[in-house]
This record gives C-alpha cells, sequence and structure tokens, in this order.
C-alpha cells in the first residue's frame, strides 16, 4: 500500500493507494478479472470501477487505485444487489405464491441416494482354506 505525503493544501487528508495485487486480494478477484472489468470491449466491462492513477509518465508504467474509489464502488455493487430488480419480477410473474417442494435428490446436496436395491452384496465362495 503506498502513501502519499500530505502536501499544504491536504494536510488532513492522505491519499492511500493500493497496486493490483494488493486491490486483487481485497477484493477476491483474479488480477486477470479486474484488468477485465476495466476493457469496454469485454464482456465483463463495469463502466463504474474505479481508473487507476498512473504512478509513472510511462504509459505501460506503474498504476494504482486510490482505496476510497474502491470501497464506493464496492459500496455501489452492495446498493445495487440489495435494490429490487425488475428483470427478476418479470422473471417471476408465473410465480402465484404457490410452494416449491424440493425433489429428494436435491435435499442430498447433489449427492445420489442410495437405496436398498442398488446395494449389493458380495457373496463370498465358501471355500476354505
Amino acid at each position: 500500500m503506498l502513501r502519499a505525503k500530505p502536501d499544504e493544501k491536504s494536510m488532513n487528508t492522505q491519499l492511500l493507494l493500493v497496486r493490483m495485487r494488493a486491490m486483487s486480494k481485497m477484493l477476491g478477484y483474479g488480477e486477470s478479472f479486474l484488468y477485465e472489468i476495466q476493457k469496454p470491449a469485454s464482456k465483463y466491462f463495469d463502466p463504474d470501477f474505479p481508473r487507476p492513477i498512473a504512478l509513472s509518465n510511462s504509459p505501460r508504467g506503474a498504476k494504482a487505485w486510490r482505496i476510497s474509489d474502491i470501497e464506493a464502488w464496492i459500496e455501489l455493487r452492495a446498493q445495487k444487489s440489495l435494490a429490487p430488480n425488475e428483470s427478476s419480477s418479470a422473471r417471476n410473474q408465473h410465480d402465484k405464491g404457490d410452494k416449491f417442494e424440493i425433489p429428494p435428490q436435491s435435499k442430498t446436496l447433489g449427492v445420489p441416494v442410495i437405496r436398498k436395491k442398488m446395494i449389493r452384496k458380495t457373496e463370498t465362495s465358501g471355500a476354505t482354506t
């Protein structure tokens, strides 16, 4: 994590920056996915994701992100996930409040149900030595 030195204008505020690897660990996403959500041509593009700050003059140089921007993005994602979604209400128009019964296969969390018919006993030949 990088800390910028406060100047005379902003003595009370500190600019905290994180590089890609630290941001990846902080968010729980892989670095390649974080680069993908920044590309406008990607299907994972997120226009709300914060833009990096260039730490050098080179276009391929080091970049970092403000922690405050990342935290604001996380808060925005949380608000979007909690807001009622129009597509989910349109998808559930057929639901009339009927109860859904869980089939017996799914109660075992993907483990097949073993019934007595499926269990075969191994027979021994009865030969003794």
